[in-house]
């Protein structure tokens, strides 16, 4: 789902209409626009369910850095073209 809600960016500019968020909303009969948003929330809500679950505080941590990172990621590779969004 995150790698879905971050490559779509790049896949819009692209004019890509083979992914996964062009796709479910042709099924749903609904705006790419209003799928996205779904997505971010669903992404998100299913981040948030495994933290809790994480009862260790090492564990919880892990998680936490290994989803900093795995956005920072994104955001530094040129190749998604997150940096042209200007987001702090």
């Amino acid at each position: 789902m995150c790698s879905d809600v971050l490559s779509f960016y790049k896949e819009v500019l692209a004019d890509d209409t083979q992914n996964y968020i062009t796709e479910r909303a042709r099924l749903e009969c609904t705006s790419v626009w209003e799928v996205y948003t779904q997505l971010v929330t669903e992404t998100v809500q299913s981040a948030n369910r495994v933290r809790g679950a994480l009862r260790n505080d090492k564990a919880r941590q892990a998680w936490d850095s290994y989803t900093r990172g795995y956005i920072d990621f994104h955001f530094q590779d040129p190749r998604y073209r997150l940096h042209e969004l200007s987001l702090d």
